[in-house]
């Protein structure tokens, strides 16, 4: 009988992703796709590997086949380091983590501080606070910060911000 955890998390970074895929397990995240101007949709993504050397990600993607080479195996497609954080960021850098028992003390040791929802939600907020002073007129980070105050219990200060990233302009996909 195979038993799996899964654990959902905000506020990933880079080294996160990087320890999580050296461990064995890859890892869902949750990232803005654009395939047009101004058509624009949350999309998962699902990092199974990087190649520091070229500075990119590798990725299965459901929906963008950008890269793939007709009649050979599936290899994924490369997304280059600060792209995809840029999309990442857009969603509160949001994974998912499912793991087999095995690999249970490595993962919760990688996540570490994160797996305790109030202090990942604190941080969360500290990160959506600094980005709004670095760059005013992001509505995502304005609209980061919205979500971090709702999972804070902080309803009033969650509804100003949601405000304020309306006021700036979300795009049409964006709730």
């Amino acid at each position: 009988l195979f038993r799996s955890r899964a654990v959902a998390r905000v506020n990933g970074d880079a080294d996160r992703l990087r320890a999580l895929v050296n461990a064995g397990v890859p890892v869902l995240i949750e990232t803005w796709y654009e395939p047009k101007p101004n058509d624009g949709m949350g999309h998962y993504r699902l990092i199974v590997g990087y190649d520091d050397p070229t500075k990119q990600w590798i990725a299965y993607d459901s929906y963008d086949s950008h890269g793939i080479v007709k009649d050979q195996p599936y290899a994924g497609i490369r997304l280059p380091y600060d792209k995809l954080d840029t999309l990442w960021a857009v969603f509160n850098r949001t994974y998912v983590v499912v793991y087999d028992e095995a690999r249970a003390a490595a993962v919760e040791s990688i996540i570490g501080g994160d797996m305790d929802d109030t202090a990942m939600w604190q941080r969360s907020l500290a990160g959506a606070e600094n980005a709004i002073r670095a760059q005013e007129q992001d509505p995502f980070a304005w609209f980061n910060a919205g979500s971090s105050l709702v999972a804070l219990g902080d309803h009033p200060r969650a509804a100003q911000a949601f405000d304020q990233a309306r006021r700036i302009k979300l795009p049409w996909r964006m709730l």
